[in-house]
């Protein structure tokens, strides 16, 4: 059923997805369905929407990458200030410093390179900052793998 509440969404029949998903009966597999959902609607420019049912989501780690692909979305779209609104609102520091290195990117992409680097810096300062070592690796891994992936590394 995952998987097609996941082909639902990505064909545009969100209505469709979110039945699919609230009849998964596991936990992590239905929040793994969502943020796939939240992350359609945002792709199809519903950011409303997206944040709509990101807040659905009631795994932490699947909320935060629901929030973080919303983000990327808004980024890519040109609401740089809505990106970083919905970056905030990621409790994870590990994700909200990928989204926010996501929306460095678009930033230096669109030629604001003045605030693509205070933003970048801000998400190295908060990936540095935490505590757990593994998350803190992950983090800044993810970080570079936004760099380069987007051909900012040489």
């Amino acid at each position: 059923m995952v998987t097609i509440a996941k082909a639902q969404a990505v064909a545009g029949d969100i209505t469709g997805a979110l039945q699919t998903a609230e009849g998964v009966d596991d936990n992590g597999f239905r929040a793994s369905s969502l943020a796939d959902i939240a992350m359609a609607q945002a792709r199809a420019g519903d950011i409303t929407g997206a944040l709509q049912t990101a807040k659905g989501v009631d795994d932490e780690s699947f909320r935060a990458i629901a929030l973080a692909g919303i983000a990327a979305e808004q980024a890519t779209a040109g609401d740089i200030t809505g990106a970083l609104q919905t970056a905030k609102g990621i409790d994870d520091e590990s994700f909200r410093a990928w989204a926010l290195a996501g929306i460095a990117v678009a930033q230096a992409t669109a030629g604001d390179s003045g605030e693509a680097t205070a933003t970048l810096a801000s998400a190295v300062q908060m990936a540095q900052g935490i505590d757990d070592g593994w998350k803190r690796a992950w983090a800044l891994a993810g970080i570079f793998n936004e760099l380069c992936v987007t051909g900012f590394c040489d």
